[in-house]
């Protein structure tokens, strides 16, 4: 395969772009939700608290699941960046490698939405650091399911 594996600018770069994107789409996800439903009613607080940070996790799992396992092979900020996903033969993901790589990527959140534990954003911030140290520039969620950021031009 010949390719430019992506720099860890662009990867940044491309996250910032969908965080933003996610963060409309959740606003609008809760606001629809606390239209119809009032949780604080329907559930004790602890419960009423977990639903908005599920609804965060599952709507990040389907985005870029979706995203990166279809034909463009990429979310809008990694389009927006020029980079795509891979998996080893140059190949778009499917849909479990997908779905595996942004939940292993969000495994401290994961813990944290279910736990009490504070903070737990050193976990992703360690996945993403390995990164910087791979030869092909791999995260651990990359390294996992073997997966590859590249440069969308560079590729045959």
């Amino acid at each position: 395969m010949n390719c430019n594996y992506s720099k860890i600018s662009k990867r940044v770069m491309a996250s910032f772009i969908d965080f933003l994107i996610l963060a409309v789409i959740f606003f609008i996800e809760l606001a629809i939700c606390h239209k119809f439903f009032d949780f604080k009613k329907l559930f004790n607080y602890q419960v009423s608290m977990l639903i908005p940070k599920v609804m965060a996790l599952i709507t990040e799992i389907v985005y870029f699941s979706y995203c990166e396992s279809s034909k463009k092979q990429a979310t809008i900020g990694k389009k927006a960046m020029g980079i795509i996903v891979t998996d080893l033969n140059g190949e778009r993901l499917t849909v479990f490698k997908a779905v595996s790589r942004v939940v292993i990527k969000n495994i401290g959140s994961i813990i944290w939405i279910f736990s009490n534990i504070s903070n737990l954003s050193i976990i992703g911030l360690f996945e993403c650091l390995v990164a910087l140290f791979t030869t092909k520039k791999q995260a651990v969620h990359d390294l996992i399911v073997g997966s590859f950021v590249i440069d969308k031009e560079i590729t045959n």
